[in-house]
């Protein structure tokens, strides 16, 4: 991790109501919790990020801006998540730029397409891991088919809640199921409206980004939460082509769990309603969009969001603390993931990346020396 965290442009957009003071406390916070327990962990995991942080703010659109900085972190409401999580990934960012500076032609799943067309057939595609056992000789998975595979080594990828429905022999370490248990999903869902004519908005000068603080109450949560908008962060998603125009919205935390009760034609009219409002026009309705959504909480392997989070008391406890930091869970198991990275990027694609990159190096470390041995 850095030693100085840089607090990427991203935050300062979304929370861009924040006082200065705050945003220099947090750097001076998240440079003094490093990777050893300390007096600063605990009083860090003590509270949540809106105890440590909402009070500090005036006025109510600084409060929901917060808010809204945290939903598109943790996709979970800040009451809920530790402050010394928030700390730990704050450090971990080194990106000048916005989260979503940049974009892969062919969306980010042509990463993992192009790997597949390239390893071809001995890819298997919709088996389901039941169980994996680790012996002298390696490891066997066995899959909900029935079929089994043999190898030295695995790397296992896949969030909590997939990880708790395998089978281990020898069984997970009690550290490492309590704290697995202890890393809850977020909720989000994933909302496009998309235009066949095309991203009209950007022939009116607009970027397609929109961030909202507080709405009228047809477009806010009942009570007792009236003061929450239930649309709070929207983006232009539109192809490189611009043949399409996509504006996508993140439904997430409370807000997702009031919004996945409506029905879906309610949904869709909520957010055409939040559009034409957003951007004084009427097109966003006469323009009759098609519509695509994804809820991660409704997929089996997910359950929840793009990411997870720890409420307070868990990572300042020693035993979990390093047990999350160790790769292998059982022997010549590796667990690799953006939630599990503890250095740059922890909880976006670059923790993915860098995550894998490290299973993978230590996996080769591994049956590099077992070679030599053999040879030897």
């Amino acid at each position: 991790m850095s030693s100085r965290p840089h607090f990427p442009r991203s935050l300062w957009p979304r929370c861009g109501v924040l006082e200065t003071s705050l945003m220099k406390g947090l750097q001076k916070s998240a440079r003094g919790v490093g990777r050893k327990m300390s007096t600063a962990w605990r009083n860090a995991d003590a509270d949540t990020t809106w105890g440590a942080l909402g009070g500090k703010l005036q006025g109510k659109d600084a409060r929901q801006a917060l808010r809204n900085c945290i939903h598109e972190k943790n996709a979970q409401e800040p009451e809920a998540v530790s402050f010394l999580y928030n700390l730990l990934s704050f450090k971990g960012c080194n990106s000048k730029g916005a989260d979503s500076q940049y974009r892969v032609r062919g969306g980010t799943q042509a990463i993992p397409l192009r790997i597949a067309a390239q390893l071809g057939d001995v890819l298997l595609f919709g088996e389901q891991v039941t169980s994996i056992k680790s012996d002298g000789e390696g490891v066997e998975i066995q899959v909900r088919s029935g079929k089994s595979f043999r190898a030295r080594m695995a790397i296992l990828t896949g969030p909590p809640p997939a990880v708790l429905g395998i089978s281990f022999d020898p069984p997970l370490r009690g550290a490492d199921a309590q704290w697995l248990q202890r890393m809850p999903m977020g909720t989000s869902l994933k909302l496009a409206a998309v235009y066949k004519e095309g991203p009209w908005w950007r022939e009116l000068g607009l970027q397609g980004e929109i961030l909202s603080t507080r709405l009228p109450p047809e477009l806010s949560l009942p009570a007792p939460d009236a003061d929450l908008p239930l649309f709070v962060q929207c983006m232009d998603h539109s192809p490189y082509s611009r043949r399409i125009g996509v504006i996508v919205c993140f439904v997430e935390g409370r807000q997702n769990l009031h919004f996945m009760q409506l029905t879906r034609e309610e949904q869709q009219e909520r957010l055409l309603e939040f559009l034409a409002m957003s951007f004084n026009r009427t097109e966003a309705i006469t323009l009759k969009p098609s519509f695509v959504a994804h809820n991660w909480a409704d997929q089996p392997f997910a359950r929840g969001a793009y990411t997870g989070f720890f409420a307070p008391g868990v990572m300042s406890v020693p035993s979990f603390w390093t047990a999350f930091q160790e790769m292998e869970k059982i022997p010549n198991v590796f667990l690799a993931g953006s939630d599990y990275h503890i250095g740059f990027g922890n909880g976006y694609i670059e923790g993915a990346l860098r995550d894998g990159q490290r299973a993978a190096l230590r996996a080769a470390k591994r049956l590099r020396l077992q070679r030599e041995s053999f040879t030897i």
